[in-house]
């Protein structure tokens, strides 16, 4: 029986998930990334290949983001009820992984296409992979009203 590609990126994602969000097993991403790669290699075609890549890096941030829930209950909130708070950090949580999944998904069609030559592929995924986490820092900074938001410029 044939496995199918999209559960290599499930696996893939799920794992990153938990190097992100217990400490101590971090390496864990090394079948994580093994995982990934071979999901790459199964997959054909461009559309699903950056769809399930999408979907691998939000399960991965979903673990990494975890820490969001700390911030609950919302003392800008004080006073509001308890389930309009867990509805905005919910939203807050499962955007912005959405968002750094859609960077996952952009890195998984580059390595497809770096595939096709093996000296491309280890000297470029690499490169690929450093210039994903530069987008996904700066998107998160933006997004979390960090260095790179609107909160911090001064006029």
């Amino acid at each position: 029986m044939k496995t199918p590609a999209a559960l290599y990126f499930v696996a893939s994602g799920l794992l990153f998930a938990l190097a992100f969000a217990v400490p101590g097993i971090y390496l864990v991403f090394v079948p994580a990334f093994v995982l990934l790669f071979v999901g790459i290699r199964k997959t054909d075609s461009t559309r699903s290949l950056f769809v399930w890549g999408s979907i691998s890096g939000f399960l991965a941030y979903l673990g990494a983001f975890s820490w969001v829930w700390s911030t609950f209950p919302l003392s800008l909130l004080e006073g509001s009820s308890l389930s309009l708070q867990i509805i905005i950090v919910f939203f807050y949580w499962s955007t912005s992984a959405c968002v750094m999944g859609i960077v996952s998904g952009l890195f998984s069609l580059a390595c497809k296409y770096l595939q096709k030559d093996a000296v491309y592929f280890v000297c470029f995924v690499p490169l690929v992979w450093v210039f994903s986490e530069l987008l996904k820092a700066l998107t998160f900074s933006i997004y979390f009203l960090g260095s790179g938001g609107y909160v911090s410029v001064e006029p």
